[in-house]
């Protein structure tokens, strides 16, 4: 019998304590004093609360961070800046497989290309490839191709001086029986080095004797495929008065297949396709 009332009183005690508990616990919630204490408390007690693990708090913070960062962010480049600076624009609006040099278009200082030696001569490094691809097309069809001449290095001063006064000399020469007019085509060889297209690495001579070449089958071939590997004739006949070159047809130069076959079909040279392009870009 005492050990039944033993168990009542117990009981009744474990009741009363877990109601006073719990009205105790909801007290201090609805408290605003006690309210953060108790909940920083409870934080600790996984079995009682939500909160997330460490690894997850560490996650949703990179998060929150992250967001932050997109809403201000770190740097901002400035309207008057370099970057956006009418000022750094390059002068030809053209591409560089229409690049021009020329009598009237001379290479402008600071013009750098990247130049890759192959078979004895170098070029522009973004024409070796369509180079080679050149040569084995004549190949397949029996025709050989030998580069002759690609990129030239600026001469000396005491080379410049020299090729002066033999210009000088042959031209007194000439002179005498009878003289060019001023707009008198120029021959590709007697061009000097900053209006030589071989300064800038885009043109390849397929021969050092052009009247020889003139009746080869190799020029033939070029005549026929150069275009479809993106190459032209750079001065044909015919066109002395546009390009201010006279005829060189051991002379051909890269200006990208679809500017070629466009050429070709047309009859233009690159000055003539060159005006052509900037109507179309306005």
């Amino acid at each position: 019998m005492r050990s039944k009332n033993k168990r009542a009183v117990l009981f009744l005690a474990f009741c009363i304590l877990t109601a006073g508990t719990t009205g105790l616990f909801y007290w201090a919630m609805e408290n605003p004093a006690l309210s953060e204490w108790t909940q920083s408390l409870l934080s600790y007690i996984p079995s009682l609360t939500d909160a997330e693990t460490p690894e997850e708090e560490q996650a949703i913070a990179s998060v929150g961070s992250e967001t932050e960062s997109e809403k201000e962010p770190l740097w901002i480049v400035s309207s008057s800046s370099p970057e956006s600076s009418e000022e750094t624009e390059p002068k030809d609006p053209y591409p560089w497989n229409l690049f021009l040099v020329g009598p009237k278009n001379p290479l402008q200082e600071g013009s750098e290309g990247v130049f890759l030696s192959w078979q004895g001569i170098e070029v522009d490094s973004r024409i070796l490839q369509p180079l080679k691809n050149l040569l084995n097309g004549a190949a397949m069809d029996g025709v050989y191709l030998f580069p002759y001449l690609g990129y030239e290095a600026p001469k000396s001063n005491s080379d410049t001086s020299e090729t002066e006064s033999s210009e000088e000399d042959s031209s007194s020469e000439i002179s005498s029986e009878e003289p060019f007019a001023i707009d008198s085509p120029v021959s590709e060889k007697l061009l000097p080095w900053e209006e030589s297209e071989h300064s800038t690495g885009l043109a390849v001579d397929f021969s050092q004797s052009p009247d020889t070449f003139f009746q080869s089958e190799e020029y033939v071939w070029l005549q026929e495929h150069a275009a479809e590997y993106g190459f032209i004739l750079r001065y044909p006949w015919g066109k002395e008065d546009i390009t201010g070159v006279s005829f060189a047809p051991q002379h051909f130069r890269y200006v990208g297949k679809e500017a070629a076959m466009e050429m070709k079909e047309k009859g233009l040279c690159l000055e003539e396709y060159r005006e052509e392009y900037s109507k179309e870009e306005d």
